[in-house]
């Protein structure tokens, strides 16, 4: 998914995925300089943070 697809799936804005999930370790995919995401790695990297906080 590219970044606007990304955001809607996740229901943020651009600015929050560019300047908190990304630092905060959201699995991305560079190519070619264009950046996109995956569904499946943000899923598993939401269930592992999911996970951490009720531990």
């Amino acid at each position: 998914m590219n970044k606007k697809q990304t955001c809607n799936y996740l229901q943020i804005s651009n600015n929050t995925l560019d300047y908190s999930w990304i630092k905060q370790g959201l699995p991305k995919i560079v190519v070619s300089g264009s950046t996109r995401f995956d569904k499946i790695a943000i899923d598993e990297w939401l269930a592992n943070l999911a996970k951490n906080h009720r531990s």
